[in-house]
């Protein structure tokens, strides 16, 4: 699965989308078309935001300002409409305007989902295709824009999102958020991860690496070379982090994605799911060592996969609240070794209650190259 990323600079700071280019392909490539042009007037160089309603959308792609007017982008042919549900209107994600009653006609306008449009707009007009995300390190600069004021500069700019320098009067270009520059590339930006050595407690970002491995939908991966623990934050989507032996802290923010904790006790946090995505989670109990690890966000579709857990030796009583203050939920405390050995594997699944756990778990054993695991698998 491929991502593109489209780097827009505006006067308040790059915002850089993730497309979902295998999912969207008709549309990714009617974006990059406007993305990509150089002629004045043909593509969102020099482009502006035109419409905002917060808590909604913000929407742009559609017109350019220049020798004291607004004029319309040169749209090319409609591209068709592309939406499956896969990727939910949901916030945080980009999606195409059309004309109503018209799925197929989208064509240079497209908007940022402010808000969890899902009820609306995937229902109407043949839902409207979502065709990427914007990046976690750089959905604030878009939020900085949902939050200036608007003013009614005649149709279609009845809600004309204009910047704090605007003091009345007839609307100037110095007023508009505009798009100074766009950048595409085929790699993930460089802020892609940030991680901080918990020992050291030196810092630093990366872009990280494309994904190789055999699970579908990833893009990106960073794993950390040290046995010292390690928090790492990823603001792309669709990416596998690896921890280290230490205890670590892994986060992601959208999209599909694998969290291996390694040893150590460690504090996994997958995306939402709002976006359709789902986490799987790797804890590994073979060391011998007492580790409790917190799994977060854990919803329909994830998975937690315990390793040196041995069916028929192992055993998995469950706690109905136990963990961190602020991340209790339903836990398993393992004795690894059997009964009476003492629990040295404890997971906890942060806000789940133990009835849910019951009712909507799916819990199995088996071994892959040796290696005894427990699975439980949110599948009620």
């Amino acid at each position: 699965m491929a991502s593109t990323y489209v780097d827009f600079s505006t006067s308040l700071g790059d915002v850089i989308i993730q497309l979902f280019d295998d999912d969207a392909p008709l549309t990714v490539k009617n974006f990059l078309g406007y993305a990509r042009a150089m002629a004045a007037g043909a593509g969102y160089a020099g482009s502006f935001f035109h419409r905002l309603v917060p808590g909604f959308i913000l929407q742009g792609g559609g017109y350019t300002y220049a020798g004291g007017s607004a004029s319309a982008i040169m749209a090319g042919p409609p591209v068709a409409n592309e939406f499956t549900g896969k990727h939910p209107n949901v916030q945080g994600t980009v999606a195409m305007a059309k004309l109503g009653g018209d799925p197929n006609s989208a064509t240079d306008q497209f908007f940022f989902n402010l808000g969890d449009n899902r009820a609306n707009l995937d229902a109407q007009n043949g839902g409207f295709t979502v065709f990427g995300q914007v990046t976690a390190a750089s959905y604030p600069v878009v939020q900085a824009i949902a939050g200036l004021k608007t003013v009614n500069a005649g149709s279609p700019f009845d809600n004309l999102p204009v910047l704090g320098s605007y003091n009345g009067g007839a609307v100037m270009g110095t007023d508009l958020v505009t798009v100074t520059g766009i950048t595409v590339s085929a790699t993930a930006p460089a802020n892609a991860f940030a991680y901080t050595d918990t020992v050291t407690h030196t810092s630093g970002i990366t872009s990280g690496i494309a994904y190789s491995g055999p699970v579908a939908g990833l893009q990106q991966q960073y794993i950390w070379p040290s046995a010292d623990g390690v928090a790492i934050a990823a603001s792309v989507g669709s990416v596998f982090l690896h921890g280290g032996a230490g205890d670590d802290a892994l986060s992601v923010s959208s999209g599909t994605n694998v969290l291996d904790g390694g040893a150590g006790s460690n504090f996994l946090t997958g995306s939402t799911g709002m976006d359709g995505g789902t986490d799987t989670f790797f804890v590994d109990g073979r060391g011998g060592a007492v580790t409790w690890s917190t799994v977060v966000n854990f919803h329909h579709g994830d998975a937690v996969t315990i390793f040196g857990f041995r069916d028929g030796v192992s055993t998995r009583p469950w706690t109905p609240l136990d963990g961190a203050a602020g991340y209790q939920g339903a836990t398993i405390h393992s004795e690894l070794g059997g009964a009476g050995t003492g629990v040295n594997a404890s997971v906890t699944f942060a806000g789940v209650s133990q009835a849910d756990a019951q009712s909507k778990f799916t819990v199995l054993t088996g071994s892959v190259e040796g290696n005894p695991y427990l699975y439980v698998a949110y599948t009620g």
